[in-house]
C-alpha cells in the first residue's frame, strides 16, 4: 500500500501508511509526504501525532496541520 492522504482539510490531513516494524516516530515517506500536502497549499506541515495497528496490518495514521509560513 502506498502512503495516502485523508481527511484532508486547508487545516490538517492525516496519512495512513503500512509498514513492517514496531519503530518509534513516522516513516520519511509519509513526512515527505505531509511536506508536498502542505507545500501546495503555500503551508508548512507540524507533525501532531500518529497511531500504530497491528489489527490493520501494520498501519501508520500520521496527523498533520498545515500553518502559514
Amino acid at each position: 500500500m502506498e502512503p495516502r492522504v485523508e481527511n484532508s482539510t486547508e487545516q490538517s490531513f492525516n496519512i495512513r501508511d503500512t509498514e513492517v516494524s514496531f519503530g518509534n516516530g513516522v516513516p520519511a515517506n509519509i513526512r515527505d509526504l505531509a511536506i508536498e500536502q502542505c507545500k501546495s497549499l503555500g503551508k508548512i506541515a507540524i507533525y501532531k501525532t500518529s497511531t500504530r495497528g497491528l489489527i490493520q496490518g501494520y498501519t501508520v495514521k500520521a496527523y498533520y496541520e498545515c500553518i502559514d509560513r
